[in-house]
């Protein structure tokens, strides 16, 4: 009888750890994270032109097209889809050997989508010239 105990208490303590037991119910919706729970404020769905997965590629499609460009100032996106939204970011571009003639801008925006896990946030990029 007391190896019965043991071996039911050792099963239904396995049960709670794996998420079996009664302290992983959950009624539906009830503590599911979102996009909207959780990053109210970031897009759903990629702005049009914002083709670009990171940064650096942005980057090489402008110099492909500018020549020899520079980064410059990094601030807050101001306008665009992104403008005011947390994380939307805009960066100017220069030309190398001009100085500060300006050559363009680089403009990125956080995505969030819901996944099967929960929100998953991911950049796009687009390039202005």
């Amino acid at each position: 009888m007391g190896r019965l105990l043991l071996v039911l208490t050792l099963a239904l303590g396995l049960l709670i750890i794996i998420g079996e037991g009664p302290e992983r119910v959950t009624h539906a919706g009830e503590g599911k994270k979102t996009c909207k729970s959780e990053y109210p404020n970031y897009l759903t769905s990629v702005p049009s032109g914002y083709v670009y997965t990171s940064e650096a590629s942005a980057f090489r499609s402008a110099k492909s097209k500018r020549g020899k460009i520079k980064k410059g100032k990094r601030e807050k996106a101001k306008r665009g889809p992104c403008a005011g939204r947390k994380g939307g970011q805009h960066v100017n571009l220069r030309y190398a050997d001009a100085g500060s003639e300006r050559a363009g801008s680089l403009a990125g925006c956080p995505i969030c989508r819901d996944g099967s896990n929960g929100p998953e946030v991911y950049w796009r990029w687009t390039a202005i010239y």
